[in-house]
């Protein structure tokens, strides 16, 4: 097991992994989740988008903000551990409001990155690039889905992620087969990656942005914001309705035998707060250095190239190094992930720094004074690294597969983690909730998970973003 020395075997664990039916069953089963999320992301997000940049004007802003908050109710765990405790033992039947929920997500991020592209000078090849890149990052995106097949107790729904952690941590296997399984997902996610950034390379694209005074006045044309609130409408509710059993549970009485709320949100939420902030920071620093400085010239782009394999993986596939790496520490070193860089944060970045600086140097050009030139490229980049951080920071808190390997080691109790045990043994459940002195039909304290007060500070956030900052970013590739 881990610890021990080496042992050269050849391609013994490969062989090992694909005569197992249930490697490619995960597989399998993930292919509807990707498809689903390609549907959601790269159809019905551009259409609403469409609308609501037609309809202009204020729906433009007030669009944004909506489907802003949907960005950040983001909690898998806690959702699928709430329709477990509606449905019972009925695993299956919970599978589609977990994915209409978390389609909320996408379909978020998406509409507001499709108005960004529709305000673009250079629409259709924007259009055909950023669709490209979307198609590319829902696939890799519906590959590494975990948090739903984790609460199946009989592991009948099997994803590639779950497949590694059950062969290499958690069954009678040696490490080496957990390691292979996640070699492959890798060498899948990589060449998702690639391919994306030489889209993006190649389609020189870049993030223009407009001062708040260069913004034109515009009337909103009444039938398309008729249109998109209509859909609006329809799919918010479908989100919302698919949220409500953890939405209504996020409060409640934690004595008893749960454990400490602040020991447990300690855990979740500080140590990918302080991941967040560095590996963003690091990311600002390569775009800056990327999208200003540009050592190359106008080739600096494919200085993203070395990065690119990571672009599109999650903790899943890295997981088994980490732990291998890992697992003598105790305490929250046990808690820190390794990433200490945002791939997709230094894409975003470089691509916003590259037009901030193409608008500087025109500003300069003007006869514009070079020290209010440098103001704006400030001005147009702390929202968007204040949003990513955010962005980053919710990701790492509700990732299940890195707090579940390491709170086993470290011993410290993290909301995720907390929420799937209860979830999957509910007599803890019902012995806390006793000790708690209520009788309740649904697991409470999903508020372990996602406390209410961050919940409220992030869709404040990124809807105050939606309405002031996002709109006077667009995406423009090409020219």
């Amino acid at each position: 097991m881990f610890g021990s020395d080496p042992k050269f075997v050849g391609l013994a664990w490969y062989r090992l992994m694909f005569d197992d039916p249930a490697f490619g069953s995960s597989w399998s089963n993930v292919l509807p989740v990707a498809g689903g999320a390609v549907l959601v992301g790269g159809v019905m997000a551009p259409v609403l988008a469409y609308c609501v940049h037609r309809a202009g004007g204020a729906a433009v802003v007030v669009f944004g903000g909506v489907w802003g908050v949907p960005a950040v109710v983001f909690a898998p765990t806690g959702v699928a551990a709430a329709w477990l405790a509606v449905r019972g033992d009925d695993f299956g039947s919970g599978s589609l409001p977990w994915a209409i929920g978390c389609s909320g997500v996408i379909l978020s991020v998406g509409v507001l990155a499709w108005m960004s592209v529709f305000r673009g000078a250079t629409r259709v090849i924007s259009a055909l690039v950023g669709g490209g890149i979307s198609v590319l990052a829902l696939i890799a995106v519906g590959l590494q889905v975990v948090a739903l097949p984790s609460f199946d107790p009989e592991a009948a729904a099997l994803s590639p992620v779950s497949y590694a952690l059950i062969q290499g941590l958690y069954s009678s296997s040696a490490p080496g087969f957990g390691l292979a399984a996640s070699s492959v997902l890798f060498m899948v996610l990589a060449m998702l990656g690639i391919g994306a950034a030489l889209l993006f390379v190649l389609g020189r694209v870049r993030f223009e942005y407009r001062a708040r005074s260069e913004r034109v006045a515009e009337r909103m044309r009444v039938p398309w914001g008729a249109i998109s609130g209509v859909v609006s409408t329809l799919l918010l509710g479908a989100v919302l309705w698919s949220l409500w059993p953890w939405v209504t549970n996020l409060t409640g009485p934690l004595d008893g035998d749960y454990p400490d709320r602040a020991t447990v949100v300690a855990h979740t939420w500080l140590p990918p707060l302080l991941l967040a902030v560095c590996s963003v920071a690091v990311a600002a620093v390569g775009g800056f250095a990327i999208g200003v400085l540009r050592p190359l010239g106008r080739h600096s782009r494919w200085l993203l190239l070395p990065f690119a394999p990571w672009l599109f993986v999650g903790t899943g596939p890295l997981v088994m190094t980490w732990f291998h790496e890992t697992w003598q520490l105790d305490g929250w070193a046990a808690l820190l992930s390794r990433a200490w860089i945002s791939i997709p944060a230094l894409f975003v970045f470089t691509a916003l720094f590259w037009g901030l600086e193409d608008r500087r140097r025109m500003t300069v050009a003007a006869g514009v004074d070079r020290r209010r030139a440098r103001l704006v490229v400030l001005s147009g980049f702390w929202p968007a690294g204040v949003l990513s951080v955010v962005l980053v920071w919710l990701a790492g808190a509700q990732d299940l597969v890195w707090q579940s390997v390491k709170y086993p080691v470290g011993d410290d109790p993290s909301g995720q983690v907390t929420l799937h045990r209860f979830a999957i043994d509910p007599s803890e459940a019902a012995a806390a909730a006793s000790g708690a002195g209520v009788d309740a039909e649904l697991p409470l304290g999903m508020s372990l998970g996602y406390p209410l007060p961050l919940l409220a500070v992030f869709a404040l956030a990124v809807a105050a973003a939606g309405v002031w900052y996002l709109p006077r970013i667009s995406v423009r590739a090409g020219g």
